[in-house]
C-alpha cells in the first residue's frame, strides 16, 4: 500500500470535513423546512378554513381580508344601531299604548268613561270618511257596555283599547286617503279583542300570551270589514309604518261578487242612468263602473301588537351587581 505524504493527507482531511459540513447543514436544513412544514400545518389546522388558507396564499389575501373585516365590523356596527332604534321605538309604543301613567288606566270607572268618548269620536270620525259603523258597534268591549270592569281587569284594558283605538284610526286614515276609481262601500263589521274571538285559529292556545322564551307579550286581535283593494293597502301600510310591532298574522280576503252582471242587468242599470240619451245608450266609462265598480272586499285579518318590554335603565342594572 502505498503512504500519503502530508499534503494528500491534509487535502483529504479536508475533504472529509467538507462532506460531513455538508450532510450536517443538509440535514439542518432539512430539520428547519420540516419544523416550518409542521407549524404551517399546525396553524391551518388551528384555523380550520380552507378558504383562509387560499387568501394567505394571494399576496394581497392579508389586505383584502382587513378591509372585509372592517366592512363587516361597519355593517354590524350599523345594524346594532338601527335595531336599538327599532327596540326604542316598540318601546315607547307599548309604555303609551298601556297608559300607565294615566288615572283612567287605573280606575274603573274613569276607564269606562274613556271608552265611551273614544266610541263616540269614532263614529264621528267614520262618518266623515263615510266609513259605515253600526251604531251599537262598541270597539269590541260590548261587555262592559252596562257595567265598569274589576280594578285588577284595568291595567290589560287600559292597552287593549288603546290599541283598538289605533287600529280603527289607522282603517279611517286608509278610508280618508284611498283614492279609488270608482265610490266603493267601506263598513268595519267586527272587532274581536284578544281572547274573545273563540273560533280563529289565533286565538287557540299559545297563539295570545307571553312568550316566556322572548320575555314578550303580545295582543291579537281580528277585523271583519268591506272595503276597496286601495283601503285595504293603505291600512295594511299604515300598520307597517306603525311606531309600534304590528305583525299580520291571518288574511282572508273574497270577493262577493263572482262574475259580470248579466246583460239584462246592465241594460236595466242604463236605462235608469243619465248616460241613457247618449248614442246607442252606451258610455265606455259608464259602462266600466257598471262591470267593475262597486267592487269591494270581503277582509277578514288577524293582526298582533307585540308588547315589548321596557329595558331596564343602567342604573337599575347597577343595582343588581354586586360590589
Amino acid at each position: 500500500m502505498k503512504s500519503l505524504n502530508s499534503r494528500q493527507v491534509l487535502l483529504f482531511a479536508g475533504g472529509l470535513f467538507l462532506l460531513i459540513a455538508a450532510a450536517f447543514l443538509g440535514w439542518q436544513g432539512l430539520e428547519n423546512m420540516g419544523e416550518k412544514q409542521r407549524r404551517c400545518q399546525e396553524l391551518t389546522d388551528q384555523l380550520g378554513n380552507e378558504a383562509l388558507a387560499a387568501i394567505l396564499m394571494d399576496p394581497e389575501g392579508v389586505q383584502k381580508s382587513r378591509k372585509a373585516a372592517k366592512e363587516i365590523k361597519d355593517l354590524k356596527e350599523k345594524l346594532e344601531g338601527e335595531t336599538g332604534q327599532l327596540r326604542q321605538s316598540w318601546e315607547q309604543s307599548a309604555q303609551i299604548a298601556s297608559a300607565s301613567d294615566q288615572d283612567w288606566a287605573k280606575d274603573p270607572g274613569k276607564w269606562k268613561d274613556r271608552l265611551i268618548q273614544i266610541q263616540s269620536d269614532m263614529q264621528r270620525e267614520a262618518k266623515q270618511v263615510n266609513l259605515k259603523v253600526a251604531p251599537d258597534f262598541y270597539l269590541g268591549f260590548e261587555a262592559y257596555r252596562q257595567k265598569s270592569p274589576s280594578p285588577e281587569e284595568v291595567p290589560s284594558l287600559a292597552l287593549e283599547l288603546s290599541l283598538a283605538k289605533q287600529l280603527v284610526g289607522h282603517l279611517i286614515d286608509a278610508r280618508q286617503r284611498a283614492k279609488e276609481q270608482f265610490p266603493t262601500t267601506c263598513e268595519l263589521r267586527v272587532l274581536n279583542l284578544p281572547g274573545t274571538d273563540k273560533e280563529s285559529p289565533l286565538s287557540q292556545p299559545g297563539k295570545e300570551g307571553k312568550n316566556v322564551a322572548a320575555g314578550l307579550s303580545r295582543k291579537v286581535f281580528r277585523l271583519e270589514m268591506e272595503s276597496s283593494p286601495e283601503v285595504l293597502y293603505i291600512l295594511v301600510q299604515n300598520l307597517m309604518r306603525d311606531s309600534g310591532l304590528w305583525i299580520i298574522r291571518d288574511l282572508s280576503i273574497s270577493n262577493p261578487k263572482q262574475g259580470f252582471p248579466s246583460r239584462s242587468e246592465i241594460s236595466q242599470k242604463f236605462a235608469t242612468s243619465k248616460e241613457s240619451s247618449e248614442k246607442d245608450g252606451l258610455s265606455p266609462g259608464k259602462l266600466l263602473e257598471i262591470l267593475a265598480g262597486g267592487e269591494s272586499l270581503a277582509v277578514q285579518l288577524g293582526v298582533e301588537f307585540v308588547v315589548w318590554p321596557k329595558s331596564p335603565h343602567p342604573a337599575d342594572l347597577s343595582k343588581g351587581k354586586q360590589p
